[in-house]
């Protein structure tokens, strides 16, 4: 633990503050899936994007979420930041991206039993919980709806009557 501590200690400060908002997304999503029903937070997770500017995240900020995400997952596995609570906390971070999904999917393991795993996507390319060497089939696809602000320019130019245009 103190070699964590002291790691922690010597990464810049906006490293830092990527690590500590990364293990408070994960921690609020880890007791949010174990509370309510994955329908409930859907519905909370809907409302609290709702209205925000759509932006298309670049690849750097992507990569600098993910590596955040799972560095915490990493460094206190006791916690069980598994697969679904990083997805919600990756996608929550950039939740301005209308193009990011998630995906859950399902597969057969070794011992013929089921095995789930949640993982994002953007444009058909999984960017965020990728696993190679499995191939899970996608049984349920969660894409954000992020309302486009309303341009009120427009919406006041047309009730403007013609009379008094130009």
């Amino acid at each position: 633990m103190k070699n964590a501590i002291s790691k922690f200690l010597r990464l810049s400060i906006t490293e830092q503050l990527q690590i500590v908002k990364a293990f408070i997304l994960l921690s609020i999503f880890k007791v949010a899936l174990k509370i309510f029903p994955i329908k409930k937070i859907n519905k909370y997770f809907n409302w609290l994007v709702a209205n925000i500017a759509e932006q298309n995240n670049n690849q750097v900020l992507i990569n600098e979420v993910e590596l955040a995400i799972k560095k915490v997952a990493f460094a206190i596995p006791s916690f069980g930041f598994t697969c679904l609570p990083q997805t919600l906390a990756f996608k929550f971070w950039l939740r301005n991206d209308a193009d990011i999904n998630i995906m859950i999917g399902v597969q057969r393991d070794e011992m013929n039993q089921f095995v789930a795993h949640a993982w994002a996507e953007k444009n058909d390319e999984i960017i965020f919980g990728e696993q190679a060497h499995l191939n899970y089939v996608p049984i349920w696809s969660w894409q954000i709806k992020i309302d486009k602000p309303k341009n009120t320019t427009t919406t006041l130019a047309s009730k403007i009557p013609k009379s008094l245009s130009y």
